[in-house]
């Protein structure tokens, strides 16, 4: 800890490994929206952000949670899902200049970061860029074994059109006017 009077204690966010300051005070100079790019074990996240005087702002963001929506039914912790994730958050973000931020991750050629970025370049966003991203039959799912190409092919092209398979959408929708009847239905009968 404290060796003299010299030394000073980084902040709080900073020693959690959770902000990089240096980092993020070149974003805000360049007056952009960050592309943020989250990954843990089992998801994805993907997140356009502005900042604010009050706090940072949220104008869109996706998670690999969401890609079952659109039909994908693969895990949701790998490359493709990456892919897709960030291909999903451009689609939803009206903001297409951005400067990406991938926090504290080391960049490595091809790994899943810069498959999210892939994903956003692919969906119209605007960004400075070397040639990091993942070879396409790897984004496609040509690698794995649960996985097959055509299905993520089909996730991207229902992503781009903006159509998702409303099946869980039209479920949850079928057992709330269920549930929503027999409500009713109870409230009637207490009234008689």
């Amino acid at each position: 800890m404290a060796i003299n009077s010299r030394y000073v204690v980084k902040f709080r966010r900073r020693r959690e490994k959770r902000t990089n300051y240096k980092k993020r005070l070149a974003y805000l100079k360049s007056g952009k929206p960050r592309m943020v790019v989250r990954l843990s074990n089992r998801h994805c996240l993907c997140q356009v952000i502005l900042y604010d005087n009050k706090g940072d702002k949220t104008v869109a963001q996706a998670n690999s949670g969401e890609l079952a929506d659109f039909g994908y039914k693969g895990p949701t912790g790998n490359i493709p899902a990456a892919y897709l994730t960030g291909l999903l958050c451009a689609k939803r973000s009206k903001k297409k200049d951005v400067v990406p931020d991938i926090g504290f991750i080391t960049p490595r050629k091809g790994t899943k970061t810069f498959a999210a970025l892939k994903g956003a370049l692919d969906g119209g966003m605007k960004m400075n860029h070397n040639d990091v991203f993942p070879p396409e039959d790897r984004l496609f799912g040509g690698h794995t074994k649960g996985t097959s190409e055509k299905a993520v092919k089909d996730a991207a092209e229902r992503i781009k059109t903006g159509k998702p398979q409303k099946k869980r959408a039209a479920k949850s929708i079928a057992k709330k006017a269920k549930a929503k009847g027999k409500v009713n239905e109870d409230a009637k009968g207490k009234q008689h």
